[in-house]
């Protein structure tokens, strides 16, 4: 295997996605691709006041995530990996197929959250997208504790 994507989300138990990167990053030896996908500023929020300041809130929130992003591929860079960090905005499921197709890649790795039928039912889940239509395997790694 060459390339591995690993999809980041700055989630609280994010750590627990860049531990198992870490531990299957050894039989990637070409690439280790950090994907991060946010969702764009919305194009219209109202004339109610603060809207402006919710955008410059968000542009924030957007660079901190980039910087971070930065530091966990300088972390595997620094142990010898070759590594790609990718920050997009978009629908996550589209983004993730897409950079997996667009980079080639031979296995995806990610967190799933485990919301429940109901709610998947309701508002989808990024994973199950992923799952059905993944062009690779996947290694799902559960976030519950």
């Amino acid at each position: 295997m060459k390339t591995l994507l690993v999809c980041i989300d700055f989630s609280d138990k994010n750590e627990k996605i860049f531990t198992q990167a870490k531990k299957i990053a050894a039989s990637f030896k070409e690439q280790i691709i950090l994907l991060h996908v946010c969702q764009p500023n919305p194009d219209f929020l109202g004339y109610e006041a603060g809207t402006g300041f919710y955008i410059d809130q968000m542009d924030d929130v957007y660079k901190a995530e980039a910087e971070s992003l930065k530091k966990m591929a300088a972390k595997l860079e620094h142990d010898g990996y070759n590594v790609l960090p990718i920050f997009v905005m978009g629908q996550p499921a589209t983004e993730i197929l897409d950079n997996a197709k667009k980079y080639r890649v031979d296995m995806i790795l990610m967190g799933t959250h485990g919301h429940g039928h109901l709610y998947n039912l309701l508002l989808g889940s990024v994973a199950e997208e992923i799952l059905k239509k993944a062009p690779c395997p996947i290694l799902m790694v559960p976030m519950k504790e």
